[in-house]
């Protein structure tokens, strides 16, 4: 059987083609275990394993973007904020004692004022990691920026946007102790649902957090894993059994985001919302993750259980 040499190119391209997309999506799912590369160089263009810094907040703001509160509860949200914003935070918030609940996984601090964090294509840094842990990998992180050295600051999409001189380096959790801010890291990974373990660890800090601590909940943008955290503090925090649906309201009321526009997240807070009302008389002695092995199927008209971790589509 003779075959064209037009179909024989053709079978070529598209071996090619399978190929290439093959060795991309198996770099993809290796590249959270391995350590990646950090550009250094303005001239280097990042690929997909590379991590490489990029400005969280352009502007110098009063208080930082998406700033809210809800008094009643005693919490408020935000975006990354600037070391120099950090005393109107505190008059805005007006309690003595506030704690600082940083929900981002990626490693993240401050150069001078600048807060900068370390970005990768597929967002995977740190991402097999637990709060314990991405700490330790996020000050190796910043200990790798030289003092007095300019350092290459990119845009998300990998292209140069400026160099910053790092006079000072600093992580948030020292930042806020100067401050005379508590500190506690839950790692989330951006655009996705906490792990069955973070939620432990927040409910366990819920819970041993006494009424006069006012809580500041903040991400990167101040949007999803801030919203989403937020809602889980007022389900928690419900002596009237609201439904999950005003819950959800009341934090798009104050300036969050929606968070039933995807299905992985929809389904999450469906099961957080009955796991409180199951627990709450217990005061949460039993905790999420050895409940929800007991719950599959039994929401959401059958819906699987939430695949933590993983990236939703974000739409806000």
């Amino acid at each position: 059987m003779k075959i064209s040499m037009f179909k024989l190119k053709n079978i070529k391209y598209k071996s090619i083609s399978i190929f290439i997309v093959l060795s991309i999506l198996l770099s993809i799912c290796n590249l959270s275990n391995v350590s990646m590369a950090t550009i250094s160089s303005p001239d280097t263009i990042p690929f997909l394993e590379d991590k490489f810094i990029i400005l969280d907040v352009k502007k110098n703001y009063k208080l930082p973007p998406r700033f809210r509160s809800i008094q009643e509860l005693n919490i408020s949200g935000c975006a990354q904020f600037r070391p120099s914003q950090i005393d109107n935070i505190k008059v805005a918030i007006t309690s003595p004692k506030i704690t600082v609940v940083d929900l981002r996984q990626e490693s993240h601090g401050f150069i001078d004022d600048s807060p900068i964090s370390y970005y990768s294509f597929f967002q995977l840094i740190n991402s097999n990691l637990n709060s314990q842990n991405t700490l330790k990998a996020e000050k190796e992180d910043l200990s790798k920026i030289s003092i007095g050295a300019n350092i290459p600051i990119f845009k998300t999409t990998g292209e140069y946007l400026e160099s910053l001189k790092a006079n000072v380096v600093s992580n948030e959790e020292k930042t806020c102790e100067n401050f005379g801010l508590g500190y506690k890291r839950i790692a989330v990974r951006d655009n996705s649902i906490p792990t069955p373990e973070a939620v432990d660890d927040f409910i366990n800090f819920v819970n041993n957090t006494t009424d006069d601590i006012h809580i500041l909940f903040h991400c990167d943008a101040g949007d999803g894993r801030t919203t989403m955290f937020m809602s889980m503090f007022q389900m928690m925090k419900n002596p009237s059994n609201e439904s999950l649906s005003t819950i959800l309201n009341d934090q798009i009321t104050i300036g969050g985001i929606i968070l039933t526009d995807n299905i992985p997240r929809a389904t999450f807070l469906e099961y957080f919302y009955n796991y409180t009302l199951e627990n709450k008389e217990s005061e949460f002695k039993t905790n999420y993750s050895t409940w929800l092995k007991n719950k599959k199927g039994l929401y959401s008209e059958g819906a699987p259980l939430p695949s933590e971790n993983e990236p939703i589509n974000e739409k806000n």
